[in-house]
């Protein structure tokens, strides 16, 4: 599982990447009772899907993919990543995302 405090470094780490075109996500374990523990955090290629990066992500690991969520990381339209203070998780219907706040 990721610390907290090491999970805060490396998004704030991954805000120039984002500039850059790069993708964050975030790669979270299901336990049997329906938890989620954070595991990694991803840069990928613009071009990737939260799919493709988890399957890579999983085939390097030796990790089994249907147990795993790759949680998208955005930059919200209008926030300039100079401004960013924090992050939070944001839940549209079945789909869940990791934005950057003020």
């Amino acid at each position: 599982m990721c610390e907290f405090a090491h999970l805060t470094e490396s998004l704030f780490e991954g805000l120039p990447k984002l500039k850059e075109g790069q993708q964050i996500f975030v790669v979270a374990a299901r336990n049997p009772t329906g938890d989620i523990e954070i595991e990694s955090v991803l840069y990928a290629d613009e071009s990737d899907s939260p799919q493709e990066a988890l399957k890579d992500f999983c085939e390097t690991q030796g990790l089994d993919m249907a147990t795993r969520l790759c949680i998208p990381v955005v930059l919200p339209q209008g926030l300039n990543a100079e401004d960013v203070k924090g992050f939070r998780s944001v839940r549209d219907g079945k789909c869940l995302h990791i934005e950057f706040t003020k």
